[in-house]
C-alpha cells in the first residue's frame, strides 16, 4: 500500500495541550496495545514524552495521529493535566488524517493489519479495492474475529501477480476468496498458505475447474490447515524453494487427486 492521494492543503502549528484534552479515534490510529501502555507507564519519563501529532477537527477535538500510547500512559499515571507539545494540523478530513498517520508511521513497526485498515480509511485505491473483495466473501481484517483475514501480504501478492508489470488482478483475488470461502467457510480458513496456494495456482491455470477445486479442497483432511501442513512438508523436504511454491504444490495436489495423469496440473 502507498499513500496514493496527496494530503489536502492545511495549516500546521506547534501548541501545548493537557494530555487529557487529546482524544483517540482508531479509524485513523493504530489500536491500543494495553501491554505497551503498561510498559510505558511503568518507566514513565516525562522528559521523554516528546511531541505528539494531532488533528484539530471542526468541533474542536484534538485527535491523536501519532503518540497515542504515550498519551494513554500519561493518563494511566494520573497525569492528565501534563502539558504536551503538539504538532497541530488543521483543515484535514478523515481520509487526510489517515494518510498523515501513515506518513508519520511509514518507517515504524506498525502492525500490518493496522496499516491496511488505516490505508482503507485513507482511501488508498489498492487497499479500498482489496477491502471490498475481502468483505464480499465474508472475511474481515480484524484480529480476534473467527472470519479474520490477516495474511494481507499474501493477498497483495495475488493481486499484483508475479510478472512485475503495472497490471493487477482483482478477479484472481475475487476467485481466490470465493474458492476458500466455499470450500471451508470464512471461519479460520483465510490463512497465508491457503490464500497464496489457491491464488497463485489460479494465476498459473486461469482456466482450471474452480468448482472441482472447491470440492477437492472441501474434502481434504483438516481444511485450510491441511494445505498448510502439506505446504510446509514440501518446504522442509526442500522440494520447493519457498512457502509460496509449497502452497501452490499443496493445493494442486488436492486438485489432482483422482484425475487421470493427462489431466493433472503440473507444478
Amino acid at each position: 500500500m502507498s499513500i496514493a492521494t496527496a494530503i489536502s492543503p492545511h495549516t500546521r502549528t506547534i501548541e501545548e495541550h493537557p494530555a487529557e484534552t487529546l482524544v483517540r479515534d482508531e479509524r485513523v490510529q493504530r489500536s491500543l496495545r494495553p501491554g505497551h501502555v503498561d510498559r510505558l507507564a511503568a518507566k514513565l519519563n516525562l522528559d521523554a514524552i516528546g511531541t505528539v501529532v494531532v488533528s484539530r477537527r471542526p468541533n474542536g477535538d484534538l485527535v491523536i495521529l501519532d503518540g497515542g500510547h504515550r498519551i494513554t500512559a500519561l493518563l494511566k499515571c494520573d497525569l492528565g493535566e501534563w502539558p504536551v507539545s503538539c504538532v497541530v494540523h488543521e483543515g484535514l478530513d478523515g481520509a487526510d488524517e489517515a494518510r498523515l498517520f501513515l506518513a508519520y508511521n511509514d518507517r515504524m513497526r506498525v502492525d500490518r493489519i493496522e496499516k491496511f485498515r488505516i490505508a482503507v480509511t485513507a482511501e488508498d485505491p489498492e487497499a479500498v479495492r482489496l477491502d471490498k473483495l475481502i468483505r464480499k466473501h465474508g472475511f474481515v481484517t480484524m484480529h480476534g474475529n473467527p472470519c479474520q483475514l490477516l495474511c494481507i501480504d499474501a493477498l497483495v501478492s495475488v493481486y499484483r501477480g508475479t510478472n512485475n508489470s503495472e497490471r493487477v488482478f482483482p478477479q484472481v483475488v475475487d476467485d481466490t476468496l470465493r474458492v476458500i470461502a466455499e470450500a471451508w467457510t470464512p471461519e479460520g480458513s483465510a490463512i497465508r498458505e491457503a490464500v497464496s496456494g489457491v491464488g497463485h495456482l489460479l494465476h498459473r491455470y486461469p482456466d482450471l475447474d474452480q468448482e472441482r477445486l472447491v470440492r477437492q479442497l472441501s474434502q481434504g483432511k483438516n481444511g485450510a490447515r491441511g494445505v498448510a501442513a502439506r505446504c510446509h512438508y514440501h518446504k522442509e523436504m526442500k522440494a520447493v524453494p519457498s512457502v509460496r511454491e509449497g502452497a501452490v504444490r499443496a493445493v494442486a495436489e488436492f486438485y489432482n487427486e483422482g484425475l487421470h495423469r493427462s489431466k493433472k496440473l503440473k507444478v
